[in-house]
């Protein structure tokens, strides 16, 4: 049993199935994610783990090759509850495969305490906006008690949402791009923080995930004024896009959105919704909203870094932790 290489076509039946019967960690690890890569001019691998024809354990490589250093990363970490063996058995791999002047950045999203090894062998990145803390909101239950499993401020809050006979709610899922890239100028010019959404990104997910995508948005007098965007796959969502202005505020309109796609999410037999990072700290109002909706915090394992080279990986390391300095 080892890790190797594969491509889709050559077991297309074995993918298929352990993309259906495995619950995903990320979407990052999906072969609809991997197309988008590609048009980012990354070359993308699938790598698999098999025992007696079964595959047990995958991830998606994403590399690029410059100054003869091949970066490989893996956003989607390793799929399946991994051990230490299986963690430095992909790392001897992908030394033998692509050399030793080699830097892997891998996110781990397995829940933290879950899995225990030494990570000595890596180096951390820091991360200043608490990403490594997701909000997962159970909806493996019966759709006539989802208003239980709200808050009692998250409820009144919603039932204040529906006095606004003017907001008019509405799933798009061809939306207007420039539209919603606008929208997130104007939050982002309220909120003071630099948006990194562009028109390209918000293409890409639309036509990957056409299949597997919900998008609502609210309106007032035919202008965008909140949208939230979910991808689910098997039996597991993301948050994926999530935007308002302030004419959404005094109408609760973004509590109305996240109750329209939970019970959408709940009739597709969708039975975990990852509302995705927050920051307590700096966000406390997003934490709350999340926090009331039912959902409950969880800790990943988290981001870091690997070389050969362990200077190469300090390098690295600190180059990520000052890029998220400049941004915050």
């Amino acid at each position: 049993m080892s890790w190797k290489i594969i491509r889709k076509v050559e077991k297309e039946n074995e993918l298929n199935l352990f993309f259906k019967k495995n619950t995903l960690l990320s979407f990052y690890s999906s072969l609809e994610f991997q197309n988008i890569m590609k048009s980012k001019s990354w070359k993308s691998e699938i790598i698999i783990y098999e025992k007696e024809k079964k595959i047990l354990y995958l991830a998606n490589l994403f590399i690029k090759k410059k100054f003869k250093i091949n970066f490989i990363y893996i956003p989607g970490g390793i799929e399946g509850e991994y051990n230490k063996t299986i963690f430095q058995n992909l790392k001897k791999h992908l030394k033998k495969k692509y050399g030793y002047l080699l830097i892997i950045f891998i996110n781990l999203h397995n829940l933290k305490g879950k899995i225990s090894f030494n990570l000595l062998t890596l180096i951390k990145v820091f991360n200043f906006h608490e990403a490594n803390m997701v909000m997962k909101k159970n909806l493996d239950i019966n759709i006539n008690n989802l208003y239980e499993t709200y808050t009692k401020n998250w409820r009144h809050n919603l039932r204040r949402s529906f006095k606004f006979d003017n907001v008019v709610l509405k799933k798009n899922l061809s939306p207007d791009y420039d539209e919603m890239l606008n929208l997130y100028k104007e939050m982002a010019k309220i909120k003071k923080f630099k948006s990194y959404i562009t028109k390209d990104l918000l293409i890409s997910y639309f036509k990957e995930f056409s299949e597997n995508i919900i998008n609502i948005e609210a309106r007032i007098d035919n202008k965008l004024i909140a949208f939230r965007s979910v991808i689910y796959l098997n039996d597991t969502a993301w948050d994926l896009f999530a935007c308002s202005n302030s004419d959404s505020k005094n109408n609760y309109t973004t509590y109305k959105i996240l109750n329209e796609i939970i019970l959408f999410l709940i009739s597709k037999k969708i039975k975990i919704l990852d509302l995705s990072g927050v920051d307590k700290k700096n966000n406390i109002g997003v934490y709350n909203f999340k926090k009331g909706s039912g959902a409950q915090e969880f800790i990943k394992i988290g981001e870091f870094i690997y070389s050969p080279f362990l200077l190469f990986s300090i390098l690295c390391s600190i180059a990520i932790t000052l890029k998220r300095v400049l941004i915050k």
